[in-house]
């Protein structure tokens, strides 16, 4: 599907693709920072609270995939 864009945001989708080859497509960076979900992560009851808190970005020929809402 070359040549296929999206003009708007979307939320709950899978990216593809090596994780350093991704992280080079990033051509834009939002100066807002905005702070998601706040949640766990441990390993045999050692619990860790973790959250993110990262500005939006826009990554160019990236495959997306997802269920629509």
């Amino acid at each position: 599907m070359g040549g296929s864009y999206t003009l708007y945001t979307m939320k709950n989708v899978s990216l593809s693709g090596r994780t350093l080859d991704v992280l080079k497509k990033i051509d834009a960076v939002g100066n807002d920072k905005k702070r998601g979900t706040i949640g766990f992560c441990g390993k045999d009851g050692q619990d860790v609270p973790v959250c993110e808190y990262a500005p939006h970005v826009r990554v160019t020929k990236i495959l997306v995939g997802g269920a629509s809402a």
